[in-house]
């Protein structure tokens, strides 16, 4: 079962290699239509990879009389940390060849993209380094980025409408605004299936998602509800029940 854990999300952590990759296949079943990265799924790769490792040091060392296992057991840990620090001791030194930049912090936090390069420097500026425009599976980009590579939190792309104030929460946003007109706004977040709103129908702008609002001074919530969710719940009791059941059942 491990080497079958090991095989499918090695495969399906190359991503999208041809018509037939798993990635492909996959990408469009709930719950794997949610994922962004495909990389992600080599951690069950290095997981699949050390259980093996310990079934075989245990049964290496069962075949073993214990004195020769004890010896055997250490010169195993010791060629494993002589390993780790031959290949990691050259990326530790070059760490510390180049000192410390000076950062000022800024006074108003902001959101700009990032590669990742600069991430650290960007969390001591006071800003967020928003990478996702540049990880996304389906859109290349996923947020509303202005000049100089700054996030905008909004826009209006129809219509003219003011934001007076916005509440985020797990799940939820509430948008205040003060339109004059009817129209669309264009928020830098994901769009994803479970968006609702209380105004009308989210639409997906470029990415990310978009909302109604109404001539006026308006209150819109946002909810995220994930998707299949109560199917999930559904599937999830009747296999239990299914379980119990044949587990019951007299052999």
């Amino acid at each position: 079962p491990w080497l079958v854990v090991i095989v499918f999300f090695f495969v399906f952590g190359l991503g999208d290699f041809g018509v037939f990759s798993p990635w492909q296949l996959l990408s469009h079943l709930p719950g794997f239509d949610a994922l962004r990265c495909s990389g992600r799924s080599f951690q069950f790769v290095i997981l699949g990879v050390s259980v093996l490792a310990g079934f075989g040091l245990d049964d290496f060392a069962g075949r073993l009389r214990t004195e020769h296992a004890r010896v055997i057991s250490w010169v195993c840990c010791l060629l494993v940390l002589a390993a780790n620090l031959w290949f990691c001791l050259p990326i530790m030194n070059s760490a510390f060849t180049t000192p410390p930049k000076t950062i000022s912090q800024g006074g108003t936090f902001e959101q700009v993209t990032d590669r990742g390069k600069r991430a650290y420097e960007l969390f001591l500026e006071n800003k967020g380094a928003l990478i996702t425009p540049q990880l996304s599976a389906y859109h290349p980009s996923r947020a509303l980025v202005g000049p100089g590579d700054k996030v905008i939190p909004e826009y209006a792309v129809s219509g003219s409408a003011t934001v007076i104030s916005r509440e985020i929460s797990p799940n939820h946003l509430v948008y205040r605004i003060n339109a004059t007109t009817t129209g669309r706004m264009a928020i830098s977040m994901g769009y994803d299936r479970g968006w609702k709103a209380s105004s009308g129908a989210v639409e997906d702008f470029n990415g990310v998602l978009s909302f109604p609002f109404n001539p006026g001074d308006q209150s819109i919530m946002l909810t995220y509800s994930p998707p299949g969710l109560l199917a999930g719940i559904v599937i999830s009791i009747l296999s239990l029940i299914v379980a119990v059941a044949l587990y019951r059942r007299p052999r």
